[in-house]
């Protein structure tokens, strides 16, 4: 397994990648239009090029040859509830394909992204969660987040709701 961080040159790849997976992981849970709709407004290969040209978005990879999981980094983002942070950083996305699941692929990714909020002077690292997720609220727990709110998800006609997990970055770099 490799690690890097992601070019405009893997734009078609993660959004083949992404759609596949949060197809994969929720299509059992939602309406099937509405989930549809969404995975074909947010990963397209255009919206991923923008991402991926975003100077505050830092993406990073873990290959085996190809794509096996991927996370994104977002500074200077903010949820819906309140932070007590100074400058926070979205863990925005972190997707792990099933079967590198459970191998510490997304524990390498989780800290690529820790390491970057805290070169962008980062002083907290938050994600959104859909609270039904159980095996990613337990996994984000043992890597130190802690629930600190609510926002909402809007999928289509729906609003999930999502567990905001906020996790203190180290201040050394700071």
């Amino acid at each position: 397994m490799r690690y890097r961080q992601a070019t405009p040159a893997d734009a078609g790849a993660l959004a083949e990648f992404g759609a596949r997976l949060f197809l994969d992981s929720y299509h059992k849970l939602m309406e099937a239009g509405e989930i549809e709709v969404y995975v074909r407004e947010h990963f397209t290969a255009e919206r991923q090029q923008a991402e991926l040209a975003d100077a505050a978005t830092t993406t990073f990879l873990a290959v085996d040859p190809g794509i096996c999981g991927y996370a994104q980094l977002t500074a200077d983002s903010r949820p819906d509830c309140a932070l007590a942070a100074r400058r926070p950083a979205e863990l925005k996305r972190i997707y792990v394909e099933r079967a590198w699941q459970g191998h510490g692929v997304a524990a390498e990714l989780l800290r690529l992204v820790e390491a970057e909020a805290q070169q962008r002077h980062c002083d907290l690292l938050w994600l959104a969660v859909w609270e039904v997720n159980q095996r990613a609220i337990s996994f984000y727990g043992k890597q130190g987040f802690a629930i600190v709110g609510r926002q909402g998800f809007p999928i289509g006609n729906e609003v999930q709701t999502d567990h905001v997990m906020a996790k203190p970055l180290a201040t050394e770099l700071q």
